[in-house]
């Protein structure tokens, strides 16, 4: 199927260059290729598709015919790639995170509200909490939590070391005092 629009490419450059040589400099292949694609089409299909001389191509009637269909098919495969990709710089639609309360609320809540703002055509449901959540069950697509993770067939990166300190209070014992356990 590749080679089969490849070879449709070729043959419309053909035509717009109209010559083998000047579609070999467009597409950057050398003219034995190009000459090869073109015969190698009108094998395939069983017709002659141009007539051709040193000097001249003309389109036969079989090969004008073709040639529109070709430009629609490559214009619709354009059109499927332009759509499919148009919406990559773009966030849309609806952003559901969660993360434990205080984190959500010290960095999570300003941040995501600055991105927002850069997609104005996105929404962002922000859901805090500190207890366990099944980020799959909760449909959630990001999820900021501390810890390992458990199910493994969810990604995690790491966002920033959590270095835990354990601490004590020192109370001053003042002399003659006994000290509480």
């Amino acid at each position: 199927m590749a080679d089969n629009l490849f070879d449709m490419l070729v043959f419309v450059r053909v035509v717009e260059a109209g010559s083998l040589s000047g579609a070999a400099r467009d597409l950057r292949l050398s003219l034995a290729v190009v000459s090869r694609k073109l015969a190698r089409l009108e094998e395939r299909l069983g017709v002659r598709l141009a007539n051709r001389t040193t000097r001249t191509l003309t389109l036969t009637e079989e090969g004008a015919r073709f040639h529109a269909r070709c430009i629609r098919i490559l214009a619709e495969i354009d059109d499927a790639e332009m759509e499919v990709t148009s919406g990559l710089d773009t966030a849309t639609g609806l952003l559901r995170v969660t993360s434990t309360f205080a984190f959500g609320c010290r960095w999570l809540a300003t941040l995501l509200q600055e991105f927002q703002a850069m997609h104005p055509t996105l929404h962002i449901h922000l859901d805090t909490s500190d207890t366990v959540t099944n980020i799959v069950e909760g449909g959630y697509d990001l999820a900021v939590r501390f810890g390992s993770l458990a199910d493994s067939s969810l990604i995690a990166r790491q966002l920033a070391p959590n270095k835990r300190i354990l601490c004590r209070s020192l109370v001053p014992r003042t002399p003659g005092t006994a000290a509480k356990a």
